[in-house]
């Protein structure tokens, strides 16, 4: 026992190159809101929609201690459609889907040798597809489609086990925030706030 302790606090002081992959199924979390543009009206919740994809990503980067880690690589959140109904009948579907580089400080902080509890937090810069297209009941209709390279906040949380060895697994919970989209019809207009989030398993080999 003494020598895989041994071993696995030797493998945690070590700095140097890595390269990272994780895998899991994505989430689109979207609430639904009905807005007036007569600020004595309030707005109205009508919905939330979740829908789902697969994501992945494969990366790599550079430890210099345990608590000063930095990555970076590709990551492709999947791209979705969903769809809700307001009270008045209305029908909203939404297309939204992410994908591209990011860049993130991600520690390794020891809870006990074989086990790290491992925050991330840093930005992805990513062709980010958003589309509305509203249908209404009341003959008007409207769409807007937001599409295009933007910089967004990534965070997560994940927590690992080293064993002796160069590889590292785990589990991680991430989530990014996406640009509000929006359909106008009349003296009302919907707004939809994105939150993609997954849980994924993680891999990391050390060199």
């Amino acid at each position: 026992m003494m020598a895989v302790l041994a071993s696995a606090l030797a493998t945690r002081a070590s700095t140097g190159f890595f390269v990272t992959a994780a895998g899991g199924q994505s989430r689109f979390h979207s609430k639904y809101t009905t807005r007036y543009t007569d600020a004595s009206r309030s707005s109205i919740p009508n919905s939330e929609v979740n829908a789902h994809d697969m994501y992945w990503s494969v990366g790599g980067g550079y430890s210099f201690t345990d608590l000063f880690r930095v990555t970076a690589g590709y990551e492709d959140w999947g791209q979705t459609t969903g769809s809700s109904t307001s009270p008045s009948g209305d029908i909203y579907p939404l297309t939204v889907g992410a994908k591209g580089f990011y860049v993130s400080y991600a520690p390794m902080i020891h809870v006990i040798p074989l086990i790290s509890i491992d925050p991330d937090i840093g930005f992805l810069y990513s062709d980010i597809h958003v589309g509305t297209n509203f249908a209404g009941a009341n003959g008007i209709s409207d769409a807007n489609t937001q599409s295009g390279y933007t910089t967004r906040l990534r965070m997560g949380l994940g927590i690992s086990v080293h064993p002796p060895g160069p590889f590292v697994v785990g589990i991680k919970y991430l989530q990014i925030d996406l640009p509000e989209s929006h359909a106008k019809t009349g003296a009302s207009f919907f707004t939809d706030k994105i939150r993609p989030r997954t849980i994924v398993l993680t891999a990391q080999y050390n060199f």
